[in-house]
Parts: structure tokens; C-alpha cells; sequence
């Protein structure tokens, strides 16, 4: 430890920006084998910055998944997995700039290739040039002789056109040599755009592919004139991380009950797509079973996507599920009744705001599993207002510090803003987001959804 601290300490009246971080790794590795993860912790957290400054993605990548394994095995799963998440983000963009340098070194290779064929046929041109000169050179010596040196003249004529035709052997050989390259430089050049058009339609039919799974989606997604109907004054801030999204949102009335659902699938862009479609229809399967009990329809939803992923404990299944906050207003009695998973209820009123906590594990297989969830019952009054969100808001990295928006700002933001219209609130909302996160890539997909409880009891 001394040694490691005397480098840091080093690097730093250097100025070695680079030398300071990987030293911090080293001394964090250091820390987690003394046990000492706070440590670690704090050393990783400067090495991170250090990383930023730098933009140094390997860095970055190394440092992400090591704090990973640290959350990890302090059983904290949720902060793990971001951290998981913004190293697979980072390996991503490695693995795209390597794309990016191999097509260019394709194209340099390329032209280099193309000069140096310009210059051996150059090269070829000026050697027979030359050949010809001597030959002429060869011939006036000859001319000048006369009669004299007739016999000389003879035998200069006989070497001249033996020269002369070791030199045409020779210029058919090195013409034989460049067509081969020719050919040769054609086959790469031909191979090379095999390659680049191949790209270009896997990238087409992909993209293609995932718009016609945004249709899908949408389709399945409440419509405006839907939530109008259902809802009265609400809003939806719904802002995909890629073309199609893994978070969902879900209404639907049964007699007197008005049931309200925001949900986030495990991963985003296709895969989350694909599980919040399947989210949706197992929905209104558990629905129509005529099951109006918050709690009760997370346990049975839980039990159809454990049955339909063939989810056990096995440690090789997949680990897909979907956290959700899921409401049911009773128009008659005027109460709502709330269950969560791992999605909390936010409910305003006057200048008050209350959380009801949801239940900390998901719609899916998990290792620490209650048998119920847990029901919240709310007396309503018509003053209320209502808000759910998915964790890409407050998750969002960004502000002059790169730090996470944080959910105790998104929910000041909402009282702060409860008593406008919910599509000034929305409006305001999605300008915070976009100032907030600036030029940094959005991280995930992000949902908010608020009603008011007056235009429903």
C-alpha cells in the first residue's frame, strides 16, 4: 500500500491524469482484498473522474465493473446493475469506435494499394524508356565506326538485341507481376465492398425490423383519446432510450374500477420491447379472470411470467421480470388501492406529498421472495394528484458534475408543478430532462405518468 500511494502521489506532481487513475484502481483492488469497500469505493468514484476528464473509455469500462462487483456483493443488485448497464454502454461505444477504425483502415489500405500500383507501372514505364535510350545509345556508337570497324558493328548489333530482349523479358515479367497484383488488389476491392454493402443491408433490415416493432408497440400502448376517456386531466412523459422502449404504461376500466399501470421491463430497446408487449397481454389475460385486487393481480402476473419465461430457480434461466406500480381507483367508495413492485405511488395533495413504498422485488423470478405483495388503501377526496415513473428520469447522469438526477429532485419538480395543467407539467418535465442530461447519451428509457383524481370520482 505504501508503494501504490507514493506513485499516486507521484503521478500527481507530474501531472499524470492517466498514471493517478489506473493507480486508484490498483489501490481499490488492494482495498477490496483488506476488505475495506468504502475505501475501494472512494478510490474508484476519483478514478472515475479522473476517467471523465480524460474520456478514457477503457478506463471507464475497467472502473464501472469493478464498482459493479462491489454493489454487487454488498447484495446491493439495483445499483449493480446500473453500474452493469453504463459499463455495457461504454463497452458498446468501444466496440463501435473498433468498428469504425477497421472500416478506415480499410479504406487506407486501399488507396495505398492504388498508389503503389500507379508507381511500379511508373517504374515500368521509365526502365523501358531507359532500355530504348540505350539501345539508341548502342547503335549511333555502332554508326560511327563505319567500315573500319564493320565487324565490331556486327557484334555490337548482336549484343543490342540480346540486351533488348533480356530487357523485353524482363518488362513482360514485371507486367505478368503487376497484373497479378491488379488482379489481386481487384479481389480485396470487390471483397471489401461485399463487405460494406453486407453491413449496410444487416444495419437496413435491422432498423426495419425494429420500426415495425415500434408499430407493434405503439398499437398495444393506450392512445391519447383512450387515456382522455379513462383518465380526464393526465399526462405521459414516455421518452424511449432507443426506437422502441422497454418501459410501458397501461389503463383499463371494469365497472366502477379504473385501473392504472407503469411498468419497466428488464433491458430496453428490442429485448425490453418484446417484454413489455408481453407484459400487456398477460395483463388483460389476469384481468378478464376478474381479479380487481392490486396485490392479487401482481402475484398472479408474477406467476404467468415465471410459467411463460420457464423461469425456477436454476441459476441459467433468464432473469427477465419487469418492476410496476400498479392503482386501482374505486369510483363508488372513493379510495385507491396501490401495490408496487419496486415502483413507488406518489400522491400530492395541497402542498403535501406522500409516498407509498412498493414491495423490493420484481414481476419475476428473484432470489429474495415474499409470497404477497402488499396492498396500500387511500382515501380520495378529488384534490389529489397522481404520479408513477419508471427509474430513467432520476437515473439519468448529467448537470455540470455528471451526477444522477436523483428521485428526490424528480418528486420536488412534481410539487412544485402539481397545480399546473398536466400538460404545462409534462412540458416542464421533459425541458428539466433535456437541460439535465445536455450533450451526455440518454441512459434509459424514461416514463412519468400523473392524473388528477378529480375528473374520475
Amino acid at each position: 500500500m505504501k508503494f501504490i500511494n507514493q506513485a499516486i502521489k507521484t503521478y500527481n506532481e507530474i501531472g499524470s491524469r492517466q498514471g493517478v487513475a489506473k493507480s486508484l484502481i490498483i489501490r481499490a483492488r488492494i482495498r477490496l482484498m483488506l476488505s475495506d469497500r468504502d475505501g475501494a469505493k472512494d478510490d474508484l468514484k476519483r478514478s472515475f473522474e479522473y476517467a471523465l476528464l480524460m474520456d478514457s473509455k477503457k478506463l471507464k469500462l475497467e472502473n464501472l465493473m469493478l464498482q459493479s462487483s462491489i454493489y454487487k456483493e454488498e447484495n446491493d443488485y439495483r445499483e449493480a446493475y446500473d453500474l452493469y448497464e453504463m459499463a455495457n454502454a461504454v463497452k458498446d461505444s468501444i466496440f463501435n469506435e473498433e468498428r469504425s477504425r477497421q472500416i478506415d483502415e480499410y479504406s487506407i489500405l486501399y488507396e495505398t494499394q492504388k498508389k503503389e500500383k500507379e508507381i511500379v507501372l511508373q517504374k515500368a514505364d521509365i526502365e523501358r524508356k531507359n532500355a530504348d535510350l540505350r539501345q539508341q545509345k548502342i547503335l549511333s556508337q555502332a554508326l560511327t565506326g563505319g567500315i573500319v570497324v564493320l565487324a565490331i558493328f556486327a557484334g555490337l548489333i548482336v549484343f543490342a538485341y540480346i540486351q533488348k530482349r533480356k530487357i523485353n523479358l524482363k518488362i513482360l515479367q514485371q507486367k505478368q507481376e503487376i497484373e497479378g497484383k491488379n488482379r489481386q488488389l481487384d479481389l480485396r476491392n470487390e471483397e471489401i465492398e461485399t463487405q460494406r454493402d453486407l453491413l449496410f443491408k444487416q444495419n437496413q433490415e435491422i432498423t426495419e425490423n425494429i420500426e415495425y416493432a415500434k408499430r407493434i408497440q405503439t398499437a398495444l400502448l393506450p392512445s391519447n383519446e383512450i387515456l382522455d376517456k379513462h383518465l380526464k386531466e393526465h399526462f405521459v412523459l414516455y421518452l424511449p432510450k432507443n426506437i422502441v422502449s422497454g418501459d410501458f404504461y397501461w389503463v383499463k376500466t371494469v365497472e366502477q374500477y379504473t385501473l392504472v399501470v407503469v411498468a419497466d421491463c428488464t433491458g430496453h430497446a428490442v429485448s425490453g420491447a418484446f417484454m413489455s408487449i408481453l407484459g400487456i397481454s398477460l395483463l388483460n389475460e389476469v384481468v378478464k379472470e376478474g381479479v380487481i385486487d392490486p396485490a392479487m393481480l401482481l402475484k398472479r402476473l408474477r406467476t404467468s411470467i415465471k410459467t411463460t419465461l420457464r423461469q425456477t430457480n436454476n441459476p441459467y434461466d433468464t432473469r427477465d421480470g419487469m418492476d410496476m406500480a400498479l392503482c386501482i381507483i374505486d369510483r363508488n367508495k372513493k379510495k385507491l388501492y396501490y401495490s408496487g413492485a419496486f415502483i413507488p405511488l406518489i400522491v400530492i395533495k395541497g402542498n403535501e406529498i406522500f409516498e407509498y413504498s412498493p414491495d423490493k422485488m420484481p414481476i419475476g423470478i428473484f432470489p429474495v421472495e415474499k409470497e404477497a405483495f402488499t396492498n396500500h388503501t387511500i382515501d380520495l377526496d378529488g384534490t389529489e394528484c397522481i404520479y408513477m415513473f419508471s427509474d430513467g428520469f432520476y437515473d439519468q447522469f448529467g448537470g455540470a458534475n455528471f451526477k444522477k438526477f436523483k428521485r428526490e429532485n424528480l418528486q420536488l419538480a412534481l410539487l412544485e408543478n402539481h397545480k399546473l395543467p398536466m400538460d404545462e407539467q409534462r412540458e416542464i418535465l421533459t425541458q428539466r430532462f433535456e437541460d439535465w442530461k445536455g450533450e451526455i447519451h440518454q441512459f434509459d428509457d424514461v416514463l412519468v405518468m400523473g392524473f388528477r383524481v378529480a375528473g374520475l370520482i
